[in-house]
Parts: C-alpha cells; sequence; structure tokens
C-alpha cells in the first residue's frame, strides 16, 4: 500500500488492537500532505485498500483519513497512544 499513498503520509495505528486488547477491528489513521480538491480521491484509494486487506486478513479495517493540519490539532482522544507505522513523520 506504501507505494500507492501520496508522499510524506503517515499511517498510525490506535484503539484496541494497538492497546493489545479485546477487539473488533483494526484502527488505522493515516495523515496526508495533499491539496483539497484531491483529498477525497486519497481518502477513497485508501479505503479501497483497506477493504482489500480486511478481505485478505479476515478482520475489519477502520481508516480514519485526516490531513497534516487536522494531525496537528491533535483531533483524537487517544493521540498519545498513536503506534507509528510508518517512516514519514507528519
Amino acid at each position: 500500500m506504501n507505494s500507492l499513498l501520496p508522499d510524506n503520509t503517515s499511517v498510525f495505528g490506535f484503539g484496541s488492537y494497538f492497546r493489545k486488547e479485546v477487539f473488533s477491528d483494526i484502527d488505522l489513521l493515516f495523515v496526508v500532505t495533499v491539496e483539497t480538491s484531491k483529498l477525497l480521491q486519497v481518502k477513497n484509494m485508501i479505503e479501497a485498500c483497506c477493504l482489500q486487506i480486511q478481505k485478505d486478513w479476515g478482520v475489519p479495517i477502520d481508516p480514519l483519513v485526516i490531513t497534516s493540519r487536522e494531525y496537528r490539532e491533535q483531533p483524537l482522544r487517544d493521540f498519545d497512544q498513536l503506534v507509528s507505522l510508518s517512516l514519514s513523520p507528519p
């Protein structure tokens, strides 16, 4: 999936799966740096990739796509517990 993501995209895990608790899905946060006009296209592509992973793994994948600006504003309750899954800084 990394080759399909825009440059400077960061991916984080959060939620019960990454806290090693009982889970019903895997929550992934994608922080993207794209023009507003391309955000919906990128979001749809990420969701399609996650759906394929979900089919392959048999576990629901719940992607959340936000901009780097939104990330800086710390929109998540579990912001301090994010698990980095990629090397690109947000």
